[in-house]
């Protein structure tokens, strides 16, 4: 939110969500507002369970929509087509 070590900081980040993700505005600054707030609210010990259900909320929203298209797991047989289809697993020979 502030741009700070490196981040585009709010009006980056709201364009962003405005623009090519395509979320409306209100929702953009709720994820926003939840992600930095909710943070300091972790952080600092203060209305924690309300903190943690936005950050959560937040992430599983995040989640559903980047994995929605590609699918959540990986395929391990062979031919990855998920959205980690880049992602070499450490385990693999």
């Amino acid at each position: 939110m502030l741009g700070w070590f490196g981040g585009y900081g709010f009006s980056g980040t709201m364009a962003y969500f405005t623009g090519p993700a395509h979320i409306p505005a209100v929702l953009a600054f709720l994820a926003i507002a939840a992600e930095f707030f909710g943070g300091m609210g972790l952080m600092f010990g203060f209305l924690t369970r309300i903190a943690a259900f936005g950050i959560s909320v937040n992430m599983l929203v995040a989640i559903a929509t980047v994995h929605s298209a590609a699918g959540f797991f990986m395929n391990w047989t062979g031919t990855q087509k998920g959205e980690d289809s880049n992602i070499t697993c450490w385990c693999s020979p």
